[in-house]
């Protein structure tokens, strides 16, 4: 083998190298959706769990809907509902209980098979606002799996989220998913 080759095989190598480790460190950070902690003002990323992020008490109802819906509305069975204990933060006191009702109730139905879903963001819509409340229509992309994570389809679907103004922070007061 030349040495001209060996270089290239060499350089051909370490790009490929470079990709694996992009893709194993930094490519799924990319997409995950923050937890929120409204009602901070530092804005910063914060120490603690996968994807915590710190959003100001004055961010926009769109950002505090966005992370309530991709959250909540992305769970699976083998998570415990672990996607409402996320959204807790985000919600106001009475929609706080409904929430611990719907994952109760969820909890009880549940048969064991696996079940799964995650939903994206596609677009925002703001129908209303006022300086207290908010009503935001919301498209999201979700895929749903049934039985296996191999078994997977994939549907648009609406959300319509309601958002009052409880001091600086927007929190999300009720919603509905659309069929």
């Amino acid at each position: 083998m030349t040495r001209t080759l060996k270089i290239i095989l060499g350089l051909v190598g370490l790009l490929v190298l470079g990709v694996l480790i992009w893709l194993l460190f930094f490519r799924g950070k990319q997409g995950e959706t923050p937890i929120v902690e409204p009602g901070s003002d530092t804005g910063e990323v914060t120490e603690g769990g996968e994807g915590t992020v710190v959003i100001p008490g004055d961010a926009e109802p769109g950002s505090i809907a966005r992370a309530f819906v991709e959250r909540f509305g992305s769970f699976s069975t083998e998570a415990d509902y672990q996607n409402v204990t996320d959204v807790m933060a985000l919600s106001t006191v009475s929609l706080q209980d409904e929430l611990q009702a719907i994952a109760e109730e969820a909890r009880e139905k549940e048969s064991g098979n696996y079940y799964g879903v995650s939903t994206r963001i596609l677009v925002i819509d703001v129908l209303e606002q006022t300086e207290t409340s908010a009503r935001l229509q919301i498209t999201t992309q979700r895929q749903e799996s049934i039985g296996s994570p191999d078994n997977t389809t994939v549907r648009i679907q609406e959300i319509l989220v309601n958002l009052v103004k409880n001091g600086r922070s927007w929190l999300v007061d009720n919603f509905e998913w659309q069929e």
